[in-house]
């Protein structure tokens, strides 16, 4: 969907552009968080009962290999107790 006009979007380009790349980064940052919040928000709807580390194993399957999974379950369940 892009329901924006032309002149919002140039405008939009402006804006961005007149960031400092400390900015620029902060706003990526934030996005990323927004998403992943997002994702954590829905996945606790779809499945009220899986713990933190069940969905961290579903949202970084693609990401590592099983031995780098059970590495970081591992510490993440030593943290947590």
């Amino acid at each position: 969907m892009n329901d924006t006009t032309p002149q919002m979007q140039v405008k939009q380009f402006e804006i961005y552009q007149s960031k400092s790349r400390e900015e620029k980064f902060q706003m990526v940052i934030e996005m990323m968080e927004f998403g992943v919040n997002q994702t954590k928000n829905t996945l606790s709807q779809w499945y009220p009962k899986k713990s933190s580390i069940e969905f961290f194993k579903l949202y970084y399957r693609n990401d590592f290999d099983n031995e780098k999974m059970e590495m970081l379950v591992n510490q993440m369940v030593s943290i947590s107790t």
